[in-house]
C-alpha cells in the first residue's frame, strides 16, 4: 500500500467518520427523491395492480393506515432504485485513496456494469418473477375462496423481489472483484461449487419473502446460474 499514490493512513475512527457521512450523503438523496414521488405512489400502485394482477382481483385494505403504508413502501423502492447510483459512487469514492491506478480504472468500469445489473435484475423480477409467482398463488387459491389480495402485503412481497433481485444480480461483479483483487481464486470457486450452492440456497430460502416455495427456488435458480455466469466471465478478464 505504501506505493499506492496518494495514499494516506489514518485512524480507524476517521475512517468510520468519513464512511458515516458519504452514507448520510445517500440517505439525503434517497429522502430528496423520497418526498416528490410519494404524491404519485397511489397512481404508480394503480398501474402496478393492473399490470400485474387479473381485472377480477381486487385490493384489500384491513386496517386504515394499509393503503398509506403500501404508498410508502412503493416510493422507498423506487427512490431506493434511483438513488443506488449514488450509492456505488459514495462507495467508489470512499474506497478510492487505497487503490492502484488500475485498480482505480477498473471500479470505474463496475460501477455502471453493476447499475445496468441491478436494473436487469429488477426487471427480470418485474417482468417475469412477480407475475409467476402471484399467478401460481392465485391458481392454487381460487378453488378454496374468492381472490382479493392485500395491499400492504401485495407490495411489501413486490419491493422485496424488486430489490431483491437487484442486489442478487450484483453476485457477478462481487465474485469479479474478489477474484480480481486476490481475495479467492477461481480454481477454488470450482473446487468448492457444492459448498457455494448450498450457501446460495440457504440464502434464497432465508430471504425470499412467500412461503410457498416458488420465490425461493426461483432464486436460487438464479444464483446459482449467475454464479456460473461469473466463472464463465473470469475467462476473458
Amino acid at each position: 500500500m505504501n506505493n499506492v499514490p496518494n495514499d494516506q493512513e489514518l485512524p480507524l475512527l476517521e475512517h468510520i467518520k468519513e464512511l458515516r457521512q458519504r452514507m448520510l450523503i445517500v440517505l439525503a438523496v434517497l429522502i430528496i427523491i423520497l418526498v416528490p414521488v410519494f404524491p404519485f405512489s397511489g397512481n404508480l400502485i394503480d398501474m402496478i395492480w393492473a399490470d400485474l394482477f387479473p381485472p377480477d382481483i381486487g385490493m384489500i385494505i384491513y386496517t386504515p393506515l394499509e393503503w398509506m403504508g403500501a404508498r410508502m413502501i412503493l416510493s422507498l423502492t423506487v427512490a431506493i432504485a434511483i438513488a443506488f447510483p449514488v450509492f456505488m459512487y459514495e462507495s467508489f469514492a470512499f474506497i478510492q485513496k487505497g487503490l492502484y491506478s488500475h485498480e482505480k480504472r477498473f471500479t470505474l468500469l463496475v460501477i455502471p456494469t453493476s447499475l445496468f445489473l441491478f436494473l436487469v435484475g429488477m426487471g427480470i423480477a418485474y417482468f417475469i418473477v412477480i407475475p409467476l409467482i402471484f399467478n401460481y398463488m392465485l391458481y392454487y387459491s381460487e378453488d378454496v375462496a374468492a381472490s382479493g389480495i392485500s395491499v400492504r402485503q401485495a407490495f411489501s412481497a413486490i419491493t422485496t423481489l424488486l430489490i431483491m433481485f437487484g442486489l442478487i444480480f450484483q453476485l457477478p461483479m462481487l465474485i469479479v472483484l474478489a477474484i480480481k483483487s486476490g481475495l479467492v481464486k477461481v480454481e477454488q470457486l470450482k473446487d468448492k461449487r457444492a459448498i457455494v450452492y448450498g450457501l446460495l440456497i440457504g440464502f434464497a430460502i432465508f430471504v425470499a419473502p412467500d412461503i410457498t416455495g416458488m420465490s425461493q427456488l426461483i432464486m436460487a435458480l438464479f444464483l446459482v446460474l449467475l454464479f456460473e455466469f461469473s466463472l464463465l466471465i473470469t475467462r476473458y478478464l
